[in-house]
């Protein structure tokens, strides 16, 4: 009972960032169709899930030097993603590119995930159960990533022409948070 209490313990600090980002995508993106919001959710779920896989196959070396780098790469991939928001400019619903397609979805999905590879390095360690901590994780990011992406698509209709630069400003915040940690 004590591995599923640490587990439902990390699950929402690895899943903050991801919602964090997914909210910040629904208030860039306007309105976002089912699709765009399944594709949101399943990709940083996957990520979520994945990486500490990842992490706990690659070990505690890795694990040790990722951990320390991982909030510094994770964050300045989404500070230079909002750089680009703020630079292309112009307001109102959706405009540049789409957050959840393409290559934009894939680095945002990588650049919350970072920190899950250490993550997974610390599960082997402390030899709590791999795949139901992944499943879990998985989950739990659906849930909150579901829940963030409704909030920033409400946040954006009260922001109207402010919704790039809003959602801009939250993964700047979201940014900053993840390299100062």
């Amino acid at each position: 009972m004590a591995d599923f209490s640490l587990i439902l313990s990390l699950a929402p600090a690895l899943a903050a960032d991801a919602a964090a980002v997914a909210a910040g995508a629904a208030m860039h993106s306007g309105p976002l169709d089912g699709h765009a919001k399944f594709r949101l959710v399943f990709h940083f779920s996957l990520f979520q899930a994945a990486m500490p896989f990842a992490g706990w196959w690659a070990g505690d070396l890795a694990g040790a030097l990722v951990s320390d780098w991982a909030g510094v790469a994770g964050g300045g991939v989404l500070a230079l993603l909002a750089a680009r928001m703020l630079l292309e400019g112009g307001g109102g619903e959706g405009g540049g590119g789409d957050p959840t397609r393409g290559k934009a979805l894939l680095a945002l999905s990588f650049a919350t995930s970072i920190d899950a590879f250490a993550a997974g390095a610390a599960l082997g360690v402390l030899g709590l159960p791999l795949v139901r901590s992944c499943v879990l994780i998985g989950l739990v990011t659906a849930v909150m990533c579901s829940a963030a992406i409704a909030a920033g698509h409400r946040s954006g209709r009260f922001l109207g022409r402010w919704m790039r630069p809003a959602g801009a400003v939250l993964l700047l915040i979201t940014a900053a948070r993840m390299a100062a940690s």
